[in-house]
C-alpha cells in the first residue's frame, strides 16, 4: 500500500490522494466518488483495465500512460494530453476527444464508436487503423507522417492491404505508402478510382490462380 497523490498538472494543487496498491485502484476510488480530474497530472501512470467510464478528464496530462483494456466510455477527455500513451484494448466508445493530443500513441482493437474526435492529433500508422466510420463526429481531424507532412482530414480514411509491399492509406487528397507519400504520377493514377479497382482486381487474379494452383497439387 501507498500514499497515491493527484494533483493539478498546472497549480500543483492536490485534486486527490489515498492510500492504495497502485495508480488503477486510486483512479477508480476516484471516479466512483465524482472527483473531477480536468487538468490532473497523471503522466507515466499504470491504469491498465480500469474501469473509469464517465471519468472528467478534459485537459488531464496522461502522456505515456498504460491505458491498454481500460474502459473510458462516455468520458471527457476534449483537451487532453496523451501523447504516447497505451490505447490498445481502451473503450473510448461515446467518448468526447475533443482537440485531444495523441501523437505516438498505440492503438489496436480501440473502441470509438459515437466517439466525438473533432481535431484530434495523430501521428502511428496504427491510429489510421482505428474504426472512423463508428465515430459520432470526426471533423478537422490531424494526422502527421513521420517526415512531419500534416494531413488534414473529416472522412475515414480509407486502408487498402495486399496490393503493395506496404499498406496503402488513401487520406483525403492523399495517398500514403505507410508514411511516404506516394510519387505523384502515382498519385495521378490511384485518384482514378477505375485504376484503383483495376489494381484490385489484378491481385485478385493473381491471387486466385495460386489457391487453384494449391488445389489442383493437392488433388493430383
Amino acid at each position: 500500500m501507498m500514499n497515491i497523490i493527484i494533483k493539478n498538472k498546472n497549480t500543483e494543487e492536490i485534486i486527490f490522494k489515498g492510500i492504495y496498491n497502485n495508480d488503477k485502484e486510486c483512479i477508480e476510488d476516484a471516479i466512483s466518488k465524482g472527483v473531477n480530474l480536468s487538468r490532473a497530472d497523471l503522466r507515466r501512470r499504470n491504469f491498465q483495465s480500469a474501469n473509469i467510464d464517465t471519468a472528467q478528464l478534459d485537459g488531464a496530462d496522461l502522456r505515456f500512460s498504460n491505458l491498454s483494456n481500460a474502459n473510458i466510455s462516455e468520458s471527457n477527455l476534449a483537451g487532453a494530453d496523451l501523447r504516447g500513451a497505451n490505447l490498445i484494448g481502451t473503450c473510448l466508445a461515446e467518448t468526447n476527444l475533443t482537440s485531444a493530443l495523441l501523437q505516438n500513441a498505440s492503438f489496436g482493437a480501440t473502441d470509438i464508436a459515437y466517439a466525438t474526435l473533432d481535431g484530434v492529433q495523430l501521428s502511428t500508422l496504427s491510429a489510421l487503423h482505428l474504426p472512423f466510420i463508428e465515430a459520432a463526429s470526426m471533423q478537422l481531424c490531424v494526422f502527421q507522417t513521420a517526415n512531419t507532412d500534416i494531413i488534414t482530414f473529416s472522412t475515414p480514411p480509407i486502408l487498402i492491404q495486399g496490393l503493395l509491399n506496404k499498406n496503402l492509406y488513401i487520406i483525403e487528397n492523399n495517398i500514403l505508402f505507410g508514411h511516404d507519400n506516394v510519387s505523384p504520377p502515382l498519385q495521378d493514377a490511384l485518384n482514378n478510382k477505375s485504376a484503383i479497382l483495376s489494381m484490385l482486381a489484378q491481385r485478385y487474379t493473381k491471387f486466385d490462380r495460386t489457391l487453384q494452383k494449391g488445389y489442383v497439387k493437392h488433388n493430383n
